[in-house]
C-alpha cells in the first residue's frame, strides 16, 4: 500500500484558482500564508501578473456575448427555394491548371452544392449547365417543379446576367 502525501503537493496559482472557486489571486495568497502544508508552485512568478480565466471574464461581462451560431432570418421550406452562389479564384494547383475560377452553387434548404470549373468569369455556360441538371433531376423536365424564388450572392458583377 502507498501513502501520498498530499499536504506538501505543490500546485500552481492557476489551478489553486480554479480549485477555490475562481477567487482572486490576491486571496489566495493570503490563504497560502495563513494555511500550513500547502505550497504555490511558481508564486514569485505571478507577483504582479493580473491574467484572467475564461470563466471569470466570462462572469464578469455585462452583455451575454453572441452566440457561435446564430439561428437564420429565414430558413426555406423547400429545396431551390433560395440559392447561394459565388465566383471563387482557386490555387492552381488545386484546379490542375485547367480552370481559373470556380462556381459554387449551394442549395439553402438541403446544403447541397455544387462546383464547376470555369476558364473565365463567364457564367452563363455552367448556368445553363446546372439549372437543366437541376430540371431533370428534381423536377422531371417541368419548369414550374424546381423554382428559384431567390438568388443569395456578393453582387459580383459576373452574376448580372439575363440568362438567370
Amino acid at each position: 500500500m502507498y501513502y501520498l502525501d498530499a499536504a506538501n503537493r505543490q500546485i500552481s496559482l492557476n489551478l489553486a484558482h480554479r480549485r477555490l472557486g475562481h477567487i482572486s489571486k490576491k486571496l489566495i495568497k493570503k490563504l497560502i500564508k495563513e494555511s500550513t502544508g500547502v505550497t504555490l508552485k511558481g508564486i514569485d512568478a505571478h507577483e504582479y501578473a493580473d491574467e484572467r480565466c475564461d470563466e471569470c471574464m466570462a462572469g464578469q461581462m455585462k452583455a451575454k456575448p453572441f452566440p457561435l451560431r446564430q439561428p437564420p432570418k429565414r430558413k426555406e421550406t423547400k429545396p431551390f427555394e433560395m440559392i447561394h452562389m459565388d465566383l471563387l479564384t482557386g490555387p492552381e494547383e488545386a484546379l490542375d491548371g485547367h480552370y481559373k475560377y470556380l462556381l459554387v452553387i449551394v442549395d439553402d434548404y438541403t446544403r447541397y452544392s455544387w462546383v464547376y470549373g470555369l476558364r473565365s468569369k463567364h457564367i452563363e455556360t455552367a448556368w445553363k449547365k446546372w439549372s437543366a441538371r437541376i430540371l431533370r433531376h428534381h423536377g422531371d423536365g417541368d419548369k414550374h417543379k424546381v423554382l428559384i424564388k431567390r438568388i443569395r450572392s456578393d453582387n459580383g458583377g459576373e452574376f448580372i446576367t439575363k440568362v438567370m
